[in-house]
Formats: C-alpha cells, sequence, structure tokens
C-alpha cells in the first residue's frame, strides 16, 4: 500500500552470497567431512563475485534510500577464484578438473559492455539505468539521496575476471570463519574431561587423556576455535591458571582461549550442552 504515493521499482544486482544454497562453500565443506577424495573443479580458471548475506542486506537497504525508479543497483565486491577457494578450505586436499556443466559461465558479469552508456560508477556500487522512455527525464548520475557518479568509458565492463578486487587465501579463509561457514567454536572442560579428575588443590596429579585432546588438536588444526573453561579455584579461590596453563602445554593441547571463571557444579544444564563421553565415543 502507497497511499498517494507512485509505486517505483528498483534492482538490486550482485555475486554469490557466501554459503546459500547452492553455493560451493557448503558442497566442499559436505566433501570435507564425507573424506572425499579431490574437489571436484569445473574449470581452473573460473571467478567468481563474492557477498556475505550481511553486505547483500545492507546493500538492499542502502538502494531503498538511493532509488529513484527504473535502474539496477550492483556493489562493487570482490572477486575470488575457485582454486583459492578449493585452497583455502582444504589445501591438502586434490583437485578434479570435470568440465564446465551447460548454461555455466566461466567469469560472472555484473555490468554488460552493452550497457555501458547507461552506466554510471560510484565509490562502492554502479548504476545501470533503464531502457525504456518512462525513465527519460531522470539523471540517473545522481542518486535521490544526492550521491553523485560518473558514466563508465565506453569499453567498461564489469566481470569477475577484470576485477581489480581479489581476495587471497587468507582472505578468504578469513571470511569463512567470520561468517561461521566452515569452522565453530568449541568449549571444553578440562578435569575429567581431557584428564583425570582430581580433587580441588591436587591439579598437578591430573593426568591427560590422549585420545580425547587427538581429537581436540584434529578440530583446532581444522580451524576450529578451541576454549577451555574450568572451574579450578572457584570454591577455594586459588588462583590455577599457570598450572592449568603449563599442563596444557605439557599435554601438547592447541587452543585460543582458556578461562577459569566456570562456577563449580554438580550437573550443567545448557541448551548447547553435549556429555564428555558422547563426544569422545568414536575417539575412546
Amino acid at each position: 500500500y502507497t497511499g498517494k504515493n507512485k509505486t517505483i521499482f528498483s534492482v538490486v544486482r550482485y555475486g554469490n552470497v557466501l554459503g546459500s544454497r547452492g553455493s560451493v562453500v557448503p558442497y566442499f565443506k559436505k566433501l570435507i567431512d564425507n573424506n572425499a577424495d579431490f574437489f571436484p573443479i569445473t574449470h581452473k580458471d573460473m571467478t567468481r563475485f563474492w557477498i556475505t548475506l550481511d553486505q547483500a542486506v545492507d546493500f538492499i537497504f542502502k538502494s531503498f534510500q538511493r532509488m529513484q525508479g527504473g535502474e539496477v543497483f550492483v556493489p562493487k565486491i570482490p572477486s575470488v577464484r575457485v582454486l583459492d577457494l578449493a585452497n583455502a578450505m582444504d589445501p591438502d586436499m586434490p583437485l578434479k578438473e570435470v568440465g564446465i556443466r551447460p548454461g555455466e559461465k566461466l567469469h560472472e558479469l555484473l555490468c554488460p559492455l552493452d550497457e555501458n552508456q547507461r552506466t554510471f560508477e560510484f565509490s562502492d556500487f554502479f548504476v545501470i539505468g533503464p531502457t525504456t522512455n518512462e525513465f527519460r527525464n531522470i539523471d540517473y548520475s545522481i542518486t535521490s539521496n544526492n550521491e553523485k557518479g560518473i558514466q563508465v568509458p565506453f569499453d567498461f565492463e564489469y566481470n569477475s575476471l577484470n576485477n581489480p578486487h581479489y581476495l587471497k587465501v587468507d582472505e578468504i579463509s578469513n571470511l569463512l570463519e567470520q561468517n561461521k561457514l566452515i569452522w565453530m567454536i568449541y568449549c571444553f572442560d578440562i578435569d575429567g574431561t581431557i584428564c583425570t579428575q582430581v580433587d580441588d588443590g591436587e591439579y598437578k596429579n591430573a593426568k591427560p587423556i590422549e585420545n580425547r585432546i587427538k581429537k581436540i588438536n584434529k578440530l583446532y588444526d581444522e580451524g576450529n576455535k578451541i576454549i577451555f573453561l574450568t572451574a579450578r579455584g572457584f570454591v577455594t579461590k586459588i588462583n590455577w591458571y599457570e598450572l592449568t596453563a603449563s599442563q596444557l602445554e605439557k599435554w601438547g593441547v592447541q587452543y585460543h582461549e582458556l578461562y577459569l571463571t566456570k562456577p563449580h557444579a554438580d550437573i550443567y544444564i545448557d541448551d548447547k550442552g553435549l556429555k564428555d563421553s558422547e563426544f569422545f565415543l568414536n575417539w575412546v
């Protein structure tokens, strides 16, 4: 319902939404989890534009503020080489080129060459004006919120190959981690979980449970974040941090964070909780 106002329509056009349905990221992750023999690559030179879900939503809302009606908004976003993506997800996984599927393009196109006479470049996006005469009196080089752009050169085309901004392997890894598309955050107890249970004050006598530590280190090597949360000293108020940290180092435990802030309790109830014996079942 628009009341007395006239309804106007504009379009946003962007690349692959990171981790969305049909994205190669969940597919590669599934292959990793299933211990596949290789990553199937359609073509070693293939590139794609990449945008996160948050970035896409933010761009849509900004386009509402900029729209005049009839135009297409295209964000300036980075490109990704499929080989770099595969390397970021599992550098040790062999690759097998399987060929491009019918209708699939080698590179992604967002601003075609034949639309450059109607394409305007802004600081972080492009606007492509319409072809119909209905909008002929609108100047698309200026948005409705007064952002100013310039017409692109006559030979301009914006595709994922000629894009000046490519993500490096480490940048791809960071983006995947930030968006929680592959890696997870694991929080472990210490006593009774990765070492034998001892009385409060006798922690120096705790013995490591090596097969459980092996699994935790594997999770760490796969890029997951490992946090240890222990109730050591909660009752006695003794600071056991140095001893605990030295034990983890001695036992060869790889982790990111250690906290001695967990309250002592007989039973913990949590919606994300998992009993240690269940989690380590296949590693006993």
